[in-house]
């Protein structure tokens, strides 16, 4: 199989590795070099995140990519290209179920993340 890939910003390249690691034949293309200066994820404040609310699907896709990103941080780059710095979620009002905040807590703790509540 043979796949072409337009944008090599984090999901397209991303994608492309993630095809090549299957045997996949891809051809990635871009305008410009990669990091590309003006693409959308050419930034300081992105975030590799768990925290779906209520949406256990998403929080589940995030906890199978992170060891592959983890893993690609590694091996791909002189430099890593993301660090794990941990992160704050803050609320005007109680952590309580039906709000985005209440019910990420919840699923995370109940998928087994280490989550401190101050």
């Amino acid at each position: 199989m043979k796949v072409a890939i337009v944008g090599g910003g984090v999901f397209g390249a991303a994608a492309a590795l993630s095809l090549r690691e299957r045997g996949v034949e891809v051809t990635l293309h871009e305008p410009g070099p990669i990091p590309h200066p003006h693409a959308s994820s050419t930034d300081l404040s992105k975030v590799i995140r768990a925290d779906y609310g209520a949406d256990v699907f998403h929080t589940a896709l995030m906890e199978q990519a992170l060891p592959r990103w983890r893993r690609w941080n590694e091996a791909l780059f002189a430099r890593p290209l993301f660090h794990e710095t941990g992160f704050a979620i803050l609320r005007r009002g109680p952590l309580e179920p039906g709000t985005f905040e209440g019910d990420s807590h919840a699923v995370l703790t109940a998928r087994g993340h280490a989550l401190e509540r101050l």
